[in-house]
């Protein structure tokens, strides 16, 4: 239920590194330096120092809280949408509902 971006931006200050990232969330590090510079450009700013070791700039130490909370909020959703329901091996919650001529329809309600 996370943009992409913002998985990024966790793993990037949880690792320390944009290998290190790249690696954890399965992409390339050109795709994740990619998605953390769309961020920096939407929220005005760079989110880490670069160089020598990747740390958070003051930009990146504001957004921190929020973005953590966001992501115990998604948490939350998903285990309260699996709670009521299965959720299938992709993370989509479906439910399956019989039609009049006896047939079945599977109707995708989310997607995380």
């Amino acid at each position: 239920m996370l943009t992409s971006r913002v998985k990024y931006f966790l793993a990037v200050w949880r690792k320390r590194s944009f290998k290190q990232a790249a690696l954890s969330c399965g992409v390339t590090q050109p795709s994740l330096t990619y998605g953390i510079k769309t961020l920096e450009e939407k929220l005005g700013g760079p989110l880490f120092h670069r160089h020598p070791h990747v740390v958070l700039t003051d930009l990146g130490r504001r957004v921190l809280p929020h973005v953590k909370r966001m992501e115990k909020a998604a948490k939350a959703a998903a285990s309260e949408a699996a709670g009521s329901g299965a959720l299938s091996p992709d993370h989509t919650r479906r439910r399956i509902s019989k039609g009049g001529d006896g047939s079945q329809h599977r109707l995708t309600l989310f997607h995380q």
